[in-house]
């Protein structure tokens, strides 16, 4: 959690998400961004496969 917090911010408010749009929009002309990331390779724990929780990317479940 402390790592987390120390290097990813979000915003989490509806007006540091509107500011976010207007100044990406601004300097960048990209509308409606509200994060960025900077393709960081970040290693994560998948869940197991069987945990229905958790579908695929297309909303599927696992196939066994």
């Amino acid at each position: 959690s402390h790592l987390l917090n120390t290097w990813v911010k979000f915003p989490t408010t509806n007006q540091a998400k509107q500011h976010n749009k207007l100044r990406f929009y601004e300097r960048f002309e990209f509308a409606g961004v509200i994060g960025v990331t900077d393709c960081a390779h970040i290693a994560i724990v998948a869940p197991p496969a069987e945990d229905e929780q958790f579908p695929g990317r297309q909303k599927r479940l696992p196939q066994h």
